[in-house]
């Protein structure tokens, strides 16, 4: 049986509004959060500047400004350190550049000892004002400070020891002899300019006291007696502070520098580290 037509069911659409969308909208916003808020204030700062002509007119300058001075400010923190005229500059700022900064670091070996030595000249007439003035600057020496200077007078006496070997490597057998009195005679003098006293003595009193220390050193050495004197501090902070510090290249070339100028201070041969007068006569 055919169901009358004003019966049948129809099929169901979507409604267009909704009950929500006919609520009655609230008064206030709803507050939006700590992260959208800074999300927002992002998208103003990074693209509001250039969301119209003019905008973008003003911005571009101040932008350039803004890189030119991040420029300049990266150039006088990375810059090397201008070196101070190390006769005629105040003491502290002489000293700031030769303790405290790794540039010194970066001249070289020969142009340090030579700024050392111009270094301790001064020292030597140095006047009450700056000896007060010397005094705060080491009182105020502390932390990262102290460890750059550490680090800049062992580097300095590593790369001095490296040189004298360096040197002595290329000795011939027969120069050996002689290459490593040198290389004592230096080191010596060196080591007293570091002490603020420079040597004076001729280099035949240093090579006489050299073997007289080292001839005291074998002794103390069988008696197993410490010895504080100049030769064996020399040899010392060879094994210990340079050593710690050195390439295995330079240990090598070092340790072959140290062995030699041992046998000639004991009047041993440099070649075979024999006695060259077997019988004591």
């Amino acid at each position: 049986m055919i169901q009358p037509q004003g019966n049948q069911q129809r099929p169901g659409f979507e409604p267009l509004v909704d009950d929500e969308m006919l609520a009655p909208k609230s008064k206030h916003k709803q507050k939006k959060s700590f992260r959208d808020r800074l999300n927002d204030t992002g998208s103003a700062v990074l693209y509001g500047p250039w969301k119209t002509k003019k905008a973008r007119k003003i911005s571009v300058p101040v932008a350039g400004a803004l890189v030119v001075m991040l420029g300049v400010g990266a150039y006088l923190h990375l810059r090397p350190t201008p070196m101070p005229n190390f006769r005629e500059d105040p003491l502290d700022r002489v000293f700031g550049y030769t303790l405290l900064t790794a540039d010194f670091n970066k001249l070289p070996v020969e142009q340090r000892l030579e700024l050392i030595a111009t270094l301790t000249q001064r020292l030597g007439n140095m006047s009450a004002s700056d000896a007060g003035l010397m005094a705060a600057f080491a009182a105020g020496i502390a932390g990262e400070g102290r460890r750059q200077l550490e680090e800049n007078f062992t580097t300095l006496m590593v790369d001095t020891w490296d040189l004298l070997a360096t040197e002595h490597e290329f000795s011939s057998p027969e120069e050996r002899e002689r290459s490593a009195e040198d290389s004592y005679v230096r080191l010596v003098r060196i080591l007293s300019t570091f002490d603020g006293r420079p040597d004076e003595r001729s280099r035949e009193e240093i090579l006489a006291e050299g073997r007289r220390e080292a001839q005291r050193g074998v002794e103390r050495l069988a008696e197993r007696r410490p010895s504080d004197r100049r030769t064996s501090r020399l040899f010392r902070f060879a094994n210990e502070d340079v050593g710690g510090q050195a390439s295995p290249q330079q240990k090598s070339r070092i340790s072959v520098l140290m062995r030699d100028m041992t046998r000639t201070l004991r009047n041993e041969d440099v070649q075979t580290g024999k006695p060259k007068n077997p019988g004591g006569g």
